[in-house]
């Protein structure tokens, strides 16, 4: 009933996992009004798919780039054996780790949100709200996949999508190159729509 009752008044879990993209501060307003655990369950269920399916696809390049990398070095018998195994045993590591490593995030995250939400900004999010704002931030990685998976598959290399496209290849051998390299438009996208779903959880501007 609750279900239908959303989905009639255009707030079902699709449409919110849509608009959560484009329109955050109706959507987490929605949220706010009325959440249930699929708000964050299934936004979550859905990075999870597509973090598995991206990390399968990127595997076979990132695989064959970090062997290329070690047989410059120089390798003995026993390391490539042990290279071997660690192909082998890549994607089932990949299918087992990404919904661990996502459904921990969200548990942690959720409770920082809940902590700048509350004691910080003076609010009454409960942590079921917060849940649910890093869930469908956490969609942002799904555009991610689709825009950048293809480019690697198309041209064997990660495509930088941030500050890191500026810099010269020994900028990034460094620390702070490293640190730049990891700072893109998605990272920003999706910190700026946990930013705003705080700011409507707990009831002030973003």
């Amino acid at each position: 009933m609750e279900a239908r009752m959303n989905e009639a008044s255009g707030t079902g879990i699709a449409g919110r996992m849509i608009r959560a993209l484009t329109a955050p501060g109706q959507t987490f307003a929605s949220v706010r009004e009325r959440m249930t655990w699929q708000d964050w369950f299934i936004p979550t269920l859905v990075a999870v798919v597509a973090g598995i399916v991206a990390g399968l696809l990127a595997l076979p390049e990132a695989m064959e780039a970090g062997s290329e990398m070690m047989q410059e070095e120089g390798m003995t018998e026993e390391q490539r054996a042990m290279v071997e195994q660690m192909k082998a045993a890549a994607p089932a590591v990949t299918i087992v780790s990404v919904p661990i490593v996502s459904f921990l995030v969200l548990f942690l995250l959720g409770g920082v949100l809940l902590l700048l939400a509350n004691p910080i900004l003076g609010g009454e999010a409960s942590y079921g709200q917060m849940l649910a704002v890093t869930a469908y931030a956490s969609l942002v990685k799904v555009v991610q996949a689709v825009v950048t998976v293809p480019l690697l598959l198309a041209t064997g290399s990660l495509v930088l999508w941030g500050p890191g496209l500026l810099l010269s290849e020994e900028m990034l051998s460094t620390f702070a190159g490293r640190v730049l390299a990891g700072i893109d438009i998605f990272t920003l996208w999706q910190v700026l729509l946990m930013a705003v779903g705080t700011g409507v959880m707990a009831g002030c501007s973003t």
